[in-house]
């Protein structure tokens, strides 16, 4: 081979695309949405346990776009991420919710590289997606994210009830922990969210694998289930049975161990079970 040709040949080979997962910007996983029963609800609102030992704990409402329209829902923090927890019903922002539906919220931290995501998602899920703008009370710019062209209330048909979005937060350089730093309250049990276990149909299995593998996730299968596996996070996909309820368990990780295993009753919420630093919060779907 001529020294010009190899060097031909080695050039090409250099210039081979790599796996677009490996260059990607992290999507963390932030918060999720979750929709509860009014009896549910009420549960989480009254329960001292959560208030006094176990996290950073509110329940508030936040006005968005100028005050225009707001909601009110149950806030958990963490140093990196949280739960917010609405009564199922009319939602502004959802449209009509059930208990038990949710919104995955995920972050990145450079909001430029929403474009990216937003065409990654729009290969994965053959969808026509664009980039929303929403604001806080003052009417300033919040966060954007991906979303379908028809809205949140768009993406949960009949037999959806379950979905994530990307999104980029203002101002730029603010990351998650610095978001959370003045909620955050490390004297109390929670640390972070650590996981997902949720029973799913089919459709909702087949656009969530999509969406995370379009984030860079890792998606494995484990017998009937699917796992997908990010920074600091993992989502498992369970399929529904026949005439089964569907179950949501939440993984968290605590700020500190427990010496000894602890079970908290939250009556229609579920129930939490501390062991060593983690703990696991199982919730039913109810009737309503």
């Amino acid at each position: 081979m001529s020294r010009t040709l190899l060097l031909t040949f080695v050039l090409s080979v250099c210039a081979l695309p790599t796996d677009p997962a490996q260059t990607l910007p992290p999507v963390y996983f932030s918060h999720a949405t979750i929709f509860l029963s009014k009896a549910a609800y009420a549960a989480l609102l009254h329960s001292s346990f959560l208030a006094n030992e176990f996290s950073s704990f509110e329940e508030r409402t936040v006005q968005r776009d100028g005050g225009t329209w707001s909601y009110t829902g149950i806030y958990l923090v963490g140093q990196h991420t949280y739960l917010e927890f609405f009564q199922a019903g009319a939602d502004p922002h959802f449209g009509p919710t059930v208990p038990e539906q949710i919104a995955f919220n995920m972050w990145i931290d450079d909001r430029g590289q929403l474009p990216l995501f937003r065409d990654r998602l729009a290969a994965e899920t053959g969808s026509s997606l664009r980039i929303d703008t929403t604001r806080n009370g003052n009417n300033l710019p919040a966060y954007d994210s991906v979303t379908s062209q028809g809205g949140r209330a768009s993406d949960f048909g009949p037999g959806m009830r379950v979905e994530a979005y990307v999104k980029g937060y203002y101002p730029d350089g603010l990351t998650r922990e610095k978001q959370l730093a003045g909620r955050f309250m490390p004297n109390r049990l929670l640390r972070d969210v650590t996981g997902f276990a949720l029973t799913l149909n089919r459709a909702e299995r087949s656009r969530l694998a999509q969406e995370f593998r379009a984030y860079g996730y890792e998606i494995r299968v484990d017998g009937e289930k699917q796992i997908a596996a990010g920074p600091d996070v993992t989502f498992t996909l369970i399929p529904e049975k026949a005439n089964g309820s569907r179950t949501l368990q939440i993984d968290l990780a605590l700020n500190r161990p427990s010496a000894a295993e602890q079970v908290y009753r939250l009556d229609e919420a579920g129930e939490l079970r501390i062991q060593g630093s983690a703990v696991m919060w199982t919730l039913d779907s109810p009737a309503e």
